[in-house]
C-alpha cells in the first residue's frame, strides 16, 4: 500500500469588518515635522457569527469599515503590507486582548490605574499605535511635539498610551505568520491486503475532535477496533480485505490565535486578527492495496543450504580421487 498525502485544503469563512461605535483615543503618529493624526476607534472582525478584536495594519487607506464591510483572508505576502508583519504578531501575542487591559497597563508601568472602560481604550490605542510603527513606519509621536494639542487625548491619557506604545515596540522581536494545520504522517508506507498498516498520526492546530473517514479501505486502532473520529496526536491504522486504491480523508478546525490577515475591496482598511478563530482544514490521502505475496514454503534445508552442502561434496569426492591416485603411482614405483 503507498500512502500520498495531498495537499491541506482551507475552507473560506464568511467575514464582515467594522469599526466600534465607541470613540476612541486621539493620537498622532508620524514625525515631528510630518504628523498624522489618528482615532484608535475599536476594529473587529465578525467570522462565522463571533466578533473578534482587529487592528489596522494599513494607516493610509482612508476607508473605515463601517458598514459592514466583506472581507477575505490572505496570507501575509499577499496582502502587499510592506512592514514588519513578524514584530506585528509579536505585538498582538503581547499586546491587548492577548493581555488584559489592566496587565498591559501594569507591564508598560502605568502607576494609577484608570476606570476599566479607559484603560480598554488605553490598552487598544496603544498596541495599536505599536502596530502602525511597524506596519506602517509610523511611531508614536510624543505629545509634547504633536502641533495642535487640542487634536488629541489629554496628557495623563496620551502619556499612558506612550507607555503601552513604548513597552510593545521596545521589546518585539519578529515572529512567524501563524498557519493553521492538519497533517496525517507519515505520507508513505506500504503493506498487503488483510495486514495493520501503521500507525499513522493526524495532527491539528485545533482543539476539535478530527473525523476521519475512508474508502476503499477500513481505518481501525491498535486492537483493530473502528476507527472514526481522534483527537490531534491520534494513531490510526489502515487496512482491507481486497486490492485496490483506498482513499483517507480527515476534516477538522484549526485555530489560529491572531495573526491572519484580512482585506476588503480597495481603498478599504486592512485588518488583522488579534482573537482567536477557528478555521476548517481537511487532508486527505491516497492508498494502494496490493495483493499478499504467497511465500515459498519451509521443508526443510534451504536451497542455499543444499547447494553449498553439494558443493562441498564434490570437492570432498574430487580430493579423495587425487589422493588414491598418487598412492597408487608410489606403490608402483
Amino acid at each position: 500500500m503507498a500512502l500520498t498525502a495531498s495537499g491541506v485544503a482551507l475552507a473560506a469563512d464568511p467575514v464582515t469588518g467594522t469599526a466600534g461605535a465607541g470613540e476612541g483615543i486621539d493620537i498622532a503618529v508620524g514625525t515631528k515635522a510630518d504628523q498624522h493624526p489618528a482615532t484608535t476607534s475599536a476594529l473587529s472582525l465578525t467570522i462565522d457569527g463571533k466578533k473578534h478584536v482587529a487592528y489596522c495594519v494599513d494607516f493610509f487607506s482612508d476607508g473605515v469599515p463601517t458598514t459592514p464591510d466583506a472581507y477575505s483572508e490572505t496570507t501575509w505576502s499577499g496582502s502587499a503590507i510592506k512592514g514588519d508583519l513578524g514584530k506585528v504578531q509579536w505585538v498582538l501575542t503581547h499586546g491587548y486582548p492577548s493581555v488584559s487591559a489592566a496587565a498591559l497597563l501594569t507591564a508598560a508601568g502605568v502607576k494609577t490605574a484608570p476606570a476599566p472602560a479607559l484603560a480598554t481604550k488605553i490598552a487598544y490605542a496603544g498596541t495599536q499605535a505599536a502596530i502602525w510603527n511597524f506596519s506602517d513606519n509610523l511611531p508614536l509621536v510624543a505629545r509634547d511635539d504633536v502641533t495642535d494639542k487640542s487634536k488629541v487625548a489629554s496628557a495623563a491619557v496620551y502619556t499612558a498610551v506612550q507607555q503601552v506604545f513604548d513597552f510593545l515596540v521596545k521589546n518585539a522581536s519578529s515572529l512567524p505568520e501563524p498557519a493553521p494545520t492538519l497533517t496525517i504522517t507519515p505520507a508513505s508506507l506500504t503493506g498487503e491486503v488483510g495486514t495493520r498498516v501503521g500507525p499513522f498520526t493526524v495532527m491539528s492546530s485545533g482543539t476539535d475532535d478530527i473525523t476521519l473517514t475512508a474508502t476503499g479501505g477500513t481505518l481501525v486502532d491498535k486492537d483493530g477496533k473502528p476507527v472514526t473520529t481522534l483527537k490531534s496526536g491520534g494513531e490510526f491504522f489502515v487496512t482491507g480485505v481486497t486490492a485496490g486504491k483506498a482513499t483517507v480523508t480527515a476534516t477538522g478546525n484549526g485555530t489560529v490565535p491572531m495573526g491572519r490577515v484580512f482585506v476588503a475591496g480597495k481603498g478599504k482598511q486592512k485588518l488583522i486578527l488579534a482573537g482567536a478563530a477557528g478555521k476548517p482544514l481537511t487532508a486527505s490521502a491516497s492508498a494502494t492495496l496490493t495483493p499478499n505475496t504467497p511465500g515459498l514454503p519451509v521443508t526443510g534445508a534451504s536451497v542455499t543450504g543444499a547447494i553449498a552442502g553439494g558443493l562441498l561434496l564434490l570437492v570432498g569426492g574430487g580430493l579423495g580421487v587425487v589422493a588414491v591416485r598418487r598412492r597408487r603411482i608410489r606403490f608402483t614405483a
